[in-house]
């Protein structure tokens, strides 16, 4: 590529400079998240070279335009076995300078762009930035030496935790590892420290981390991250680590680029960097009011302070905002700072969070039951029971009682967001912020706009989402949205199959070996068969729609499930394990006989489609009623809050790598076999098994 085209490329992501005294200053540049691009690599090699030959430069900072240094590779284009073209080179480059380069970070530093941090002679960075390796979960390995220079700063354990475990640590933690040099408190004076840091001549003590053998490290982390090997990306990314130990910078850069070019053809990484563009693209902005800042809540207040009110606020805490919580009952406030105190306590124990973590996001929870107190918040989450009139009531009281500009949501799971935000004068300023339970540990969040609700509200939530690590989906005010009505026929047929000849721990066994965390009989035993029977009798049913039978034989047993110790299982006191139960085998046995149903074998493949085919038809006419906006939303939402494994892409995904085609005439034969009610296949499904379209390219 010419140099004169790279100069003119600055439209396409490409990184600029400026000069400060003796010091240049270049700047990622690729809005929103200056993701690295071929042509960022090639034009940021050809400013190092430039000021590091250039007489009266005495140092070089690389940072970000804008809150973040960068998010890495563009992964838009990480199918191409091209998509690290340049960084070799570029590592090459930053390393052989005989001018100090340093790297100024802030936000986050992620992948490709860490490994160019690293290979920095230095690096300052604020205390919150948050430095990671995501490339394990592609599919890939991390390129430009990453585990080497991981290794040489802060030692192998290290490298381990943040390669093959894809651990991500902030500014602090790195400071302390020997990964960054000088940590800064605001980012106004980043660019400014890392200038001083470059032109000080004075050497710097180099911190050498004192380690265990290298077989207790490598056995401690099969204990701590015990998902991390079972994907083929994270054995290679073992084996990475491992062949960098005693490597030299050219030997360490071949052993990923041959790595990565094993996995990048593999279908097991196609499908999980799908994952990560649909889960990307939901961060990206949808209108054109989102395309400037967002305004994210300095103060926010939740309303009803029970299970999911709790995760919510603990959601926040941990993202470092302050949390105003409310409820009437004021012995509920007095236990649900308990809960929150243990559950920021398991979150510790867990390595989510650290104990400095905890303190702090408990001291952002203030509780109180006096709602007036709720009137300087910028955004209130309503989270009380899934009662309409209960809902209204607290809306109307909150809009007599906040700021015009605060913006009011509500946690529903299946109501109408306009008979909700018909009770205020405000509907522009109303919309559903659906979190999923366990609302602090669950990733999925459904933004739901009603009627009224103003662009710049759902742009605002979507980056609320975001800043409190969330997958912020917009999906349409339709009864149970999208992830619950989904959710009802998996759940449906998984229950249907029982009466006709298979047990839980079949069904269960079926869908854990497809790559679930849980199959949906012991979900329903965590969650509670109560509650699934009172949402049944809430339920409408058209006419000839069958009905499963055999769950409420369960609930009228009293097997609600864990809290009971009985339900589809059998569980110990105090233990989660799920039990086979005799009793269950019986009771379903029987109901199949009141139901007329003769008992037959039912096959794994059967098992699996019929649990997952519904899912993809009621997808596809979510998809055509406009509810859902794509099927990579689709994705993102069971990957995120139902469990569909990673390492198949998501439903749509899936259904796509078998083909609309032979989905569509499965549906057929399931249409055939028990009737249209359930099993009509959805137009647009139709319309793609005809014209060889996936669900991929609609729009």
């Amino acid at each position: 590529m010419q140099i004169a085209s790279l100069e003119n490329a600055l439209m396409l992501g490409a990184p600029h400079y400026k000069l400060f005294g003796r010091a240049a200053v270049i700047y990622l540049d690729n809005p929103p998240v200056n993701a690295i691009t071929a042509v960022a690599r090639a034009r940021l090699k050809i400013l190092v070279e430039r000021f590091a030959a250039r007489k009266g430069v005495d140092a070089i900072v690389l940072t970000g335009a804008g809150p973040e240094f960068s998010s890495g590779t563009d992964i838009s284009r990480s199918s191409e076995k091209g998509d690290f073209c340049g960084l070799p080179e570029l590592i090459t480059t930053i390393k052989a300078s005989a001018v100090p380069i340093v790297a100024a970070l802030d936000g986050r530093a992620i992948g490709e762009a860490l490994s160019i941090a690293l290979a920095c002679h230095s690096r300052v960075a604020t205390p919150s930035v948050q430095l990671a390796f995501p490339e394990v979960t592609w599919g890939l390995v991390p390129a430009g030496a990453a585990a080497l220079h991981l290794s040489e700063l802060a030692g192998f354990q290290c490298a381990l935790e943040m390669i093959v475990g894809g651990k991500s640590i902030s500014g602090n933690a790195a400071h302390a590892l020997g990964l960054v040099d000088e940590l800064v408190s605001s980012r106004e004076t980043l660019v400014d420290q890392a200038i001083r840091v470059g032109t000080d001549r004075s050497s710097r003590p180099s911190k050498s981390p004192t380690e265990k053998s290298r077989q207790d490290i490598i056995e401690d982390f099969k204990q701590s991250f015990p998902a991390s090997l079972k994907t083929t990306a994270g054995k290679l990314a073992m084996e990475y680590v491992l062949g960098t130990q005693s490597a030299s910078l050219e030997e360490s850069i071949a052993i990923e680029s041959r790595h990565n070019e094993k996995l990048v053809s593999e279908a097991e990484t196609i499908a999980l960097l799908h994952a990560s563009r649909v889960e990307i693209a939901t961060e990206l902005p949808q209108s054109r009011s989102g395309s400037g800042a967002i305004s994210l809540p300095k103060r926010v207040a939740v309303v009803g302070f029970g299970f999911m009110g709790r995760g919510i606020a603990i959601s926040f805490a941990t993202a470092g905002v302050k949390v105003w919580v409310h409820d009437q009952a004021g012995d509920r406030l007095t236990e649900g700072l308990e809960a929150v105190v243990a559950s920021l306590k398991s979150m510790v124990r867990r390595g989510r969070i650290s104990q400095e973590q905890a303190e702090n996001a408990r001291n952002n929870i203030i509780a109180t039951n006096d709602m007036d107190a709720l009137g300087e918040a910028d955004l209130v989450v309503e989270a009380v029971s899934e009662d309409l009139e209960l809902k209204k009531t607290i809306f109307a009281k909150l809009d007599s009682i906040c700021s015009d500009h605060a913006t009011l949501v509500t946690n529903t799971s299946s109501l109408d967001i306009d008979e909700i935000a018909a009770a205020t004068g405000r509907p522009k300023n109303i919309a559903g912020m659906h979190f999923f339970s366990p609302a602090h540990l669950l990733k999925l969040v459904e933004i739901i706009p009603g009627k009224e609700t103003a662009e710049e509200i759902i742009e605002q939530l979507r980056g609320v989402s975001k800043h409190i690590g969330k997958i912020g989906v917009v999906v349409g005010n339709q009864f149970a949205f999208v992830a619950n009505k989904l959710l009802a026929g998996y759940q449906r047929e998984a229950l249907f199959l029982l009466e006709e000849g298979a047990l839980p721990e079949q069904v269960d066994r079926v869908l854990q070996e497809f790559g679930f965390a849980m199959g949906p009989f012991v979900m329903n035993d965590m969650a509670g068969n109560d509650v699934s029977y009172h949402v049944r009798q809430a339920a409408s049913y058209p006419a000839g729609m069958r009905y499963p039978h055999v769950a409420d034989r369960i609930y009228e047993a009293g097997r609600y499930g864990q809290k009971t110790n009985k339900g589809w299982y059998r569980y110990e006191p105090g233990q989660r394990e799920a039990h086979p139960d005799v009793d269950v085998a019986a009771l379903i046995e029987s109901t199949s006989s009141q139901l007329g149903f003769k008992r037959r074998n039912i096959s794994d493949d059967e098992i699996l489609q019929r649990c997952l085919l519904p899912v993809v038809n009621d997808a596809a006419w979510l998809l055509g009623d406009g509810i859902a906006r794509s099927s990579g939303d689709i994705d993102a939402i069971w990957m995120n809050g139902l469990g569909f494994p990673r390492r198949k892409g998501g439903p749509m995904f899936w259904a796509d790598h078998l083909g609309p085609k032979w989905v569509y005439e499965r549906l057929i034969e399931f249409r055939e076999e028990h009737g249209p009610v359930l099993w009509e296949p959805a137009p647009l499904l139709a319309f793609l098994a005809k014209s060889g379209m996936r669900f991929a390219d609609v729009r």
